[in-house]
């Protein structure tokens, strides 16, 4: 074994006795499964054999969870859908800068080639920021609320 590796054996063992496999538990600390595996040969009363039952209990809760984490996606993306056809989400509320832009705004076939095509609305008819933007498809201002460095969000 490594020198350098650091495997908490209690937290290990709670992680195996929760059903964890192997790989899980290597993977969670950084190492190989055949570090974990002489880990556990070296240290049995801490990681005790399974029977297939225990297995099977282990794969149903695991099953249960995952449905669990499935119908709470479900409700969420249900919430959000019900947010957007009301027009209370803030997917759908205006931008103080864009609604300024409204009065110079263009329609999409009205643009031209180097013109910011960021929307600036949610109705009919839908009206384009329209500034110039040299080569890109958005003007600097747009560009810069779009694609925002790492930890500006």
């Amino acid at each position: 074994m490594n020198a350098n590796v650091k495997i908490d054996l209690e937290s290990a063992s709670a992680l195996w006795k929760d059903g964890s496999s192997i790989g899980v538990i290597a993977t969670k600390y950084g190492v190989s499964r055949q570090t974990v595996a002489g880990i556990m040969y070296r240290n049995r009363e801490l990681f005790p054999k399974r029977n297939r039952q225990a297995l099977a209990i282990s794969k149903a809760t695991k099953v249960k969870r995952a449905r669990n984490l499935h119908h709470e996606r479900m409700d969420a993306a249900r919430r959000q859908a019900e947010e957007f056809e009301v027009g209370t989400s803030p997917l759908l509320q205006m931008h103080a800068s864009d609604e300024e832009r409204l009065a110079t705004g263009k329609e999409l076939h009205d643009l031209g080639l180097h013109q910011c095509r960021w929307p600036l609305n949610n109705g009919s008819p839908f009206l384009f920021c329209a500034d110039a933007t040299g080569a890109a498809l958005y003007c600097w201002h747009h560009m810069n609320r779009a694609y925002r460095p790492k930890g500006n969000i």
